[in-house]
């Protein structure tokens, strides 16, 4: 059922595609990334958020602008459509220097101005990869070449952990999938921005 719903939603988005809007000189269209996996929790094809947990951290709940991502030069970066403020975020893993004095394996996923003044946080490996099932249908995002990716808290905040048992408990995997963010004036969104989402959210 899952597959079947996010095949029918990203074969929709094909003929979009086509048109997806785009920052200059990026890599890729923007796209939006869409979780998937734990349709318990109530998040299943929610989209991420730019902001809205602690900091800077991205959510999948809440009223943040959904966020805008592109890569350039190999850097995960986004925008924010419900402003006119160009200046891309950066994505991240907000890794956390343990007692030990290494930084540890997990840590939220978000996006800041600039750069973060946290020096275990990591802005790279992020990457897409195929859908495996069908590589024709979207991407995933990946870190450090695995997925890894949890919901975790009342707010819905997106972690990355390295293993399962990381981190704070009571998480749940997601899969994180792009969807082109393409533009249409007679779309009502959450952002304002008059950008289309294929009337997911």
């Amino acid at each position: 059922m899952q597959l079947a719903k996010l095949s029918s939603l990203l074969v929709a988005a094909l003929p979009a595609a086509i048109n997806a809007l785009r920052v200059p000189n990026s890599d890729t269209p923007l796209f939006n990334l869409i979780a998937t996996g734990c349709n318990s929790c109530g998040i299943d094809y929610k989209p991420v958020r730019l902001y809205g947990g602690a900091d800077y951290f991205s959510v999948l709940d809440g009223t943040g602008p959904i966020a805008e991502f592109y890569f350039s030069q190999g850097n995960l970066l986004a925008v924010n459509p419900s402003t006119s403020n160009s200046q891309p975020y950066r994505a991240l893993i907000n890794t956390q220097q343990t007692g030990a004095g290494d930084c540890a394996t997990y840590g939220q996923f978000g996006t800041v101005l600039g750069s973060s003044t946290n020096k275990c946080a990591a802005y790279s490996p992020l990457t897409l990869a195929s859908f495996n099932e069908n590589s024709q249908l979207g991407a995933t995002l990946m870190f450090n070449g695995t997925g890894g990716f949890y919901v975790c808290g009342l707010t819905s905040e997106v972690y990355y952990k390295a293993d399962p048992n990381d981190g704070p408990s009571g998480c749940n995997p997601i899969s994180l999938f792009t969807l082109p963010v393409t533009e249409d004036s007679s779309a009502s969104t959450a952002s304002g921005s008059g950008r289309s989402f294929l009337g997911l959210f």
